[in-house]
């Protein structure tokens, strides 16, 4: 395995542990908000629509952390890999236009650095050396 595959292989790996832990920590969220969202004035017919959106993007997160493993494992061109690091960068733009720096959006946009690491270092043609 050459160097610059193992680097590649090792950035998608710490983007997706840090992806992995930040929809373990948004998961775990889950029930406060519900809370909260039960507490507020919001009409009864949209509480369900955000609680579920609550834990879609941690689904998201963890399905996105899948891809990046199955491509450090197994590479592929640079469009799989371009679509793939392009989640968790517009994720972390979204959450800084919407929410602004906070945890979420560090740990997103960190999880996005070492994508983009990724992508920059991935091997010609996605070679498997």
């Amino acid at each position: 395995m050459t160097t610059r595959l193992a680097t590649y292989r090792a950035f998608l790996a710490l983007a997706a542990v840090i992806l992995l832990l930040t929809a373990a920590a948004h998961a775990t969220g889950s029930t406060a908000v519900s809370e909260m969202l039960d507490d507020s004035g919001l009409p009864e017919e949209w509480k369900p629509v955000f609680k579920g959106l609550w834990l879609m993007f941690s689904i998201h997160l963890v399905i996105v952390a899948a891809l990046l493993v199955v491509l450090a494992v197994f590479p592929a061109g640079r469009a799989p890999l371009a679509v793939a690091v392009a989640m968790p960068v517009a994720d972390t733009i979204l959450l800084l236009v919407t929410v602004g720096v906070f945890i979420g959006s560090i740990m997103t946009g960190s999880a996005a650095v070492a994508a983009v690491a990724a992508l920059i270092a991935q091997p010609a043609g996605g070679s498997r050396e």
